[in-house]
């Protein structure tokens, strides 16, 4: 089974950046994207699936699970690889979607055998990358770089997803708020390479 290095954090926070520095750190380490989301999405335009319907919520989510089992098991025995956003995120996502849309459906029981399946992948560690609202913000702002829905992001995703990941027993949390990109690179870095030889 892979090592796998999975890097959550709000939107704004630095994870690309961070993505970006540690490839040139660790250039043997196998960096996995995003490949096949946009298949997805497009998939899920074309279905005329809506969301908000809960058996057709189900149906999307299993494109979702199966698309996360398939890149966990295209990963092998890699000694160490980093993804962005791993398979907890989207048992997060799963699990929380319905309450911000004001529903009470029994996700556990109508998706238990796919959740299972999902359940299984699991990262070897979660670095977290925390930071204040009010300082995400300013990075956003400074950035120049639009966010679609951020400030849905901030009023209704940002405490439950940082609460998660912040209370996960597998989570590295790093408090970004007063960190320039080059010292967040060296914490995780030591990190790393200090977890390697645990």
């Amino acid at each position: 089974m892979a090592n796998v290095i999975s890097i959550e954090g709000s939107h704004g926070v630095g994870k690309t950046t961070l993505v970006r520095n540690l490839k040139q750190k660790f250039t043997e380490a196998f960096f996995y994207d995003e490949q096949g989301i946009k298949e997805l999405q497009l998939k899920k335009e074309q279905s005329k699936y809506r969301m908000h319907v809960e058996s057709e919520f189900y149906e999307i989510q299993k494109w979702y699970i199966q698309h996360e089992i398939d890149r966990f098991n295209y990963l092998g025995n890699q000694d160490l690889v980093f993804v962005v956003r791993g398979p907890e995120m989207k048992e997060f996502y799963i699990l929380q979607y319905p309450k911000t849309i004001g529903k009470n459906w029994d996700v556990e029981t109508n998706l238990q055998p796919w959740l299972t399946k999902l359940r299984s992948c699991r990262s070897s560690k979660i670095l977290f990358l925390d930071a204040t609202i009010q300082n995400l913000k300013e990075r956003i702002e400074r950035s120049g770089r639009p966010r679609k829905n951020i400030e849905d992001w901030f009023d209704i995703w940002y405490q439950p997803y940082t609460t998660f990941f912040m209370n996960h027993s597998n989570s590295f949390i790093v408090d970004t708020n007063t960190l320039n990109d080059l010292i967040v690179k060296q914490i995780v870095s030591d990190w790393i390479l200090n977890s390697a030889t645990d």
